[in-house]
């Protein structure tokens, strides 16, 4: 074996492992804790890329031995199906990072699409000629850039608005990104001659650079987030608790004092003749009155403090189990229970979205002619999400003054008051009204 074959073996070797470091990383930080984050939740089709990218490189190293050199053909063949693969999963990672931020739409439609045109561009390198030159320039670079995109939207995310050495990373992973797609176009004597490197050494580097920075992200990320988590934690166990304590002041305190202010009437009824107790006893009466007014005062300054989400799940289930539908009109509510609620909504806030989706829903029982109305609640990384969903008839949203009416421009009055976003889709297959607020933190 010559000094270059063992040169390239030695490159391959740690090209293979860096990648396969990357893969298993990022297939370990699969966490369902954090899952309502995009970065974590779409880290698994990393992990996958990853691993296939090892695979490949390390098949390369095999080349350069004797190992397989009966079985070449085969072997290559491999290499490429594998390098097409590992790169339409990175393209999975960039699509469902950019489908947070950007499409919002089916994530499934989108991974179809893009299989079928991978597939595709693989078929066509059969008639072509270079099918490694086209699997790069097609699907590798592509894949490459857009990951460097959606890495960059996710630095603009409001969570990450606080976590500077996180976002820095995340832009320097991202440009390592996207220079690790341009090293997929270019030639391998060309930019021997350029930059007096074998080609598979910038990417080697450039591989070690984002593998070291996704494992310093990832990291960050998990102490930020986990101090973060317990910190909401706690003080939803202390609103809690709270409102236990204002119960039971409500409910047996004050039924308590109600109850000895009525012995003290009864007292004085009593004793009327008594001047002078007659007198103490009116004395206490005020006293206590005083003492009550002052823990409703509490109690009513307690319930503008901010709240969870529960409160307006529970309202709305009251509403709901109140009104009045047609007959063959269903409506469902439901709740995210999997996530904890990652900020507080006021009090004033969580009534404005009260009457927003009791509006929704009475217009959809008036107007829509379906036979289902589904109200959603989900806690968000960023915020409150509320959708309020119909099979009906829809309506024109194209119309002039369309929204003006069916209560749509008072929904809309409460949602800019509270400084949230409301968004209305409708056609024949029925109506969809988009609500997100920002968390109070």
């Amino acid at each position: 074996m010559n000094d270059v074959n063992s040169t390239m073996i030695f490159i391959y070797f740690i090209y293979g492992l860096v990648f396969f470091t990357l893969g298993i990383s990022a297939l370990m930080h699969i966490n369902r804790k954090h899952k309502a984050f995009p970065l974590v939740s779409s880290i698994q089709y990393l992990g996958l890329f990853g691993l296939l990218h090892g695979v490949v490189e390390w098949l390369i190293m095999f080349s350069f031995t004797t190992l397989f050199s009966n079985r070449f053909v085969f072997f290559r063949e491999l290499i490429w199906i594998l390098n097409g693969f590992s790169f339409i999963f990175l393209m999975f990672f960039a699509l469902k990072l950019m489908n947070h931020y950007v499409f919002k739409t089916d994530l499934r439609v989108l991974f179809i699409y893009t299989s079928v045109i991978s597939l595709g561009i693989y078929v066509s390198t059969f008639f072509i000629g270079d099918r490694n030159m086209m699997i790069r320039y097609l699907i590798g670079f592509p894949s490459a850039f857009m990951t460097g995109v959606a890495l960059i939207l996710t630095t603009r995310d409001r969570y990450y608005s606080k976590m500077k050495w996180i976002r820095y990373q995340l832009n320097i992973m991202a440009a390592a990104f996207v220079l690790y797609g341009l090293t997929q176009l270019m030639d391998q004597s060309v930019f021997l001659n350029l930059f007096g490197m074998r080609l598979e050494v910038s990417r080697t580097l450039l591989a070690i650079l984002i593998t070291l920075l996704f494992v310093s992200v990832i990291r960050l990320f998990k102490l930020e987030n986990d101090k973060r988590l317990n910190y909401l934690i706690a003080r939803q166990n202390v609103g809690k608790e709270r409102k236990r304590l204002a119960r039971e002041m409500h409910d047996v305190i004050l039924q308590d004092l109600f109850s000895v202010g009525i012995q003290i009437e009864n007292l004085q009824d009593d004793y009327s003749v008594d001047t002078e107790l007659s007198q103490k006893l009116s004395a206490s009466k005020i006293q206590l009155n005083k003492v009550m007014e002052r823990i409703r005062d509490f109690l009513i300054t307690s319930s503008f403090e901010k709240n969870d989400v529960d409160d307006l799940y529970v309202r709305l289930q009251t509403m709901l189990m109140n009104f009045k539908t047609p007959d063959g009109m269903a409506i469902k509510l439901s709740q995210n229970n999997d996530q904890i609620n990652y900020g507080f909504i006021s009090t004033n806030k969580l009534n404005q979205l009260y009457y927003v989706v009791r509006e929704s829903v009475i217009n959809a029982n008036k107007h829509s002619k379906g036979t289902l109305i589904q109200i959603g609640i989900n806690s968000t990384i960023n915020g409150l999400s509320l959708t309020v969903f119909d099979d009906g008839k829809g309506f024109d949203t194209s119309k002039p003054n369309a929204l003006q009416g069916m209560g749509l421009k008072s929904m809309l009055e409460r949602i800019n008051m509270i400084s949230g976003e409301l968004n209305i889709k409708s056609d024949i297959n029925g109506t969809r009204i988009s609500i997100m607020v920002p968390w109070e933190v």
